[in-house]
């Protein structure tokens, strides 16, 4: 199962270069907090710059919490940093 990340607006990194497919992937963070392990996985956004999927590399493991988080690493169009977000989630 895919996680996504969805904004109300596009967005783009703080430097103002633009998400793609090849640099999304630096911007979050995924970990099952049991033995606090980074998972693999490939992120991509859409062409609308909206919304941000992340697709694990193996299925998630089982009855374990995972932590996913994004930092202040993108913006909108007008220069407003989102705020840090971690969320985490039962498999």
């Amino acid at each position: 199962v895919n996680i996504t990340i969805t904004f109300n607006e596009a967005v783009r990194n703080v430097d103002n270069t633009e998400l793609t497919d090849n640099n999304t992937d630096s911007l979050i963070t995924l970990f099952n907090i049991g033995d606090d392990l980074a998972i693999a996985f490939d992120a991509t956004i859409d062409s609308d710059k909206r919304v941000i999927t992340i697709n694990p590399a193996d299925l998630l493991p089982k009855t374990r919490k995972i932590r996913v988080s994004i930092g202040t690493t993108v913006e909108d169009s007008a220069d407003n940093a989102i705020a840090a977000v971690t969320i985490t989630f039962d498999t």
